[in-house]
């Protein structure tokens, strides 16, 4: 059923209670390869990696104990950003259930029930007692992971359960998981009136734009309507650079122009689509976001509506199919678009694109991180696949990053956690191998799930790593600056070498002190793609752009 739905690979790392799995993997290799990774955890980024970069399943495997444990980090972060993972688990066999066999998972005594264990990270949970159960549950999570607002699922096999007989001669055809829901026509003409009539209306685009594959819709409507495009950090994807609406994304890292928009007393009107409008977009619950606005909302996810803003009109529904059914019905004032349009060109004209532009031509030592960003997206081509890590290298990246029309983004921000961008990177690799992929991350990240270089090598996947090494917990650093007078305790990482960690992992290692460093190593890479690590010297007293909007709460 996996290989039906276009899986080709799994990842996670086996063990006594997946043998049955692992065996009916060995006759699949191929078409369905088991990657090794290094820790469960690393496994489980890589599938969510995976799932993103191709729009569809990912999987990730364990067993039991504390290797379960280590698998839900990957599978809470895809809960969080609404990915579709297939986590299965391992256990002891069934009629051990209740006898304290070791690393059992029965919830009888003290070991804990697999089922309510990864219930709440996942929208479907669920332990199998017989094979008989199997065709009906494995469907049903699929189903149920790739259906409406997309998430994990969880199902947990004992290993005779895995060995057993199922009594089907062959999977069940695939089921088409391409629904796009819209709302009531009436509903779809109010909103295309509300726009229509707006003043200074503000189209702000998140992330359930992006997994909608709405960009055509957006830029089409704020086209019409001569509006501001602005994204979240998630939905940074959602919009390329350099088109005459972009203005950027807002908070977080955000860009003068977005930010300059979204704290206007002017703007009378957001069509939210696809955000939930939290901290990463709402500068940490600030008054000065959209202070006179009304909204509208758009979010396939009805929970998600008037959380934390009360709407003028709520859409629930796909983003995309909403989108195109309200320029179906949209009656623009073309007068109003041009007074709209010249309005944006002064706004561009009397902002900066950028905060402090002048750390991006830098090219002092130690590198400045703006720099090291802006010199990377220079090189890189059209079409890169950018996954990054959680931590300052956030900021730095998504504010002197723009992305160009056929890049893709992928960072795990629901749950941003340190350290999953290393291992994620190799995923997006096995998804898109014609694409290059880079990934951008701390040293502190890297550390985290830095011994997945090795599966990187094992697998031949070409990932580049660019590693913003400062020998600190930058955000904890930076904090400490700011509020603490510099009293820098648990921030402080030791001076490792970490081109000589890749080396010894069978990835190519390059120590970058230098732009013209970069620029050679870089090109190399693009010239003949291996696994590469960077480790690219920075500055650690750097502070990044809009981090204030971060440390404020």
């Amino acid at each position: 059923m996996l290989e039906s739905h276009g899986v080709r690979h799994v990842f996670g790392v086996p063990g006594k209670g997946l043998m049955g799995l692992l065996h009916a993997l060995e006759g699949r290799r191929g078409r369905v390869d088991f990657v090794l990774s290094k820790h469960e955890q690393g496994g489980s980024y890589m599938a969510d990696g995976y799932a993103r970069a191709r729009g569809g399943l990912g999987v990730c495997l364990a067993i039991s104990g504390g290797a379960a444990l280590n698998l839900m980090g990957g599978v809470a972060s895809a809960y969080a950003d609404s990915m579709p993972l297939l986590a299965i688990t391992g256990n002891v066999p069934t009629s051990q259930c209740g006898r304290k066999a070791m690393m059992e998972f029965s919830g009888i005594h003290r070991f804990p029930d697999p089922a309510r264990l990864f219930e709440p990270i996942t929208r479907m949970s669920r332990m199998l007692r017989s094979a008989r159960e199997v065709p009906e549950a494995l469907e049903r999570a699929i189903e149920t992971a790739m259906s409406g607002r997309r998430g994990p699922v969880h199902l947990n096999i004992p290993p005779d359960v895995q060995m057993d007989e199922v009594g089907l001669d062959r999977a069940p055809a695939p089921a088409s998981f391409d629904r796009r829901p819209v709302p009531d026509p009436a509903r779809l003409a109010e909103a295309a009136s509300l726009l229509a009539g707006a003043r200074q209306p503000v189209i702000l685009a998140g992330w359930g734009a992006v997994l909608s594959g709405a960009r055509p819709e957006l830029l089409a409507l704020g086209e019409a309507l001569g509006a501001p495009l602005v994204t979240t950090l998630k939905g940074k994807a959602a919009v390329p650079a350099g088109h005459p609406l972009w203005l950027g994304h807002v908070a977080m890292g955000g860009l003068p122009r977005a930010v300059r928009v979204m704290t206007s007393p002017e703007v009378d009107l957001v069509l939210a689509v696809g955000t939930t409008l939290g901290e990463y977009t709402n500068f940490a619950w600030d008054p000065t976001f959209a202070p006179r606005a009304r909204f509208i909302q758009v979010d396939l996810d009805p929970a998600e509506i008037s959380t934390l803003y009360p709407v003028a009109l709520a859409l629930v529904g796909d983003a995309r199919a909403c989108l195109t059914e309200i320029l179906r019905r949209l009656s623009p004032d073309e007068g109003r678009a041009r007074g709209r349009r010249a309005a944006l060109e002064a706004l561009v004209r009397g902002v900066p694109l950028h905060e402090n532009p002048e750390a991006m031509l830098s090219a002092g030592r130690p590198l400045r991180p703006a720099a090291v960003v802006h010199r990377l997206a220079a090189l890189l081509p059209d079409g890169t696949q950018l996954a990054l890590d959680a931590g300052n290298n956030t900021m730095f990246t998504v504010h002197y990053y723009p992305l160009k029309p056929g890049d893709g983004f992928y960072h795990a921000a629901g749950s941003a956690v340190m350290g999953w961008a290393v291992p994620g990177a190799i995923g997006v690799k096995l998804a898109r191998p014609q694409a290059p992929v880079v990934c951008v991350s701390g040293d502190g990240g890297f550390l985290m799930n830095g011994m997945e270089l090795e599966t990187a090598a094992s697998q031949g996947a070409a990932v580049l790593w660019v590693i913003l090494t400062n020998r600190v917990l930058g955000t904890v650093r930076t904090y400490q600056q700011l509020f603490r007078k510099g009293d820098f305790l648990a921030s402080s990482l030791g001076d490792i070498d970490l081109a000589r960690v890749a080396a010894g992992l069978g990835v190519k290692g390059v120590r970058v002190e230098a732009l013209d460093d970069l620029d050679r190593a870089v090109a190399r890479f693009l010239e003949d793609p291996r696994p590469t690590l960077l480790d690219v010297r920075v500055d650690p007293d750097e502070i990044p752009p809009g981090i204030m909007s971060r440390m404020k709460h």
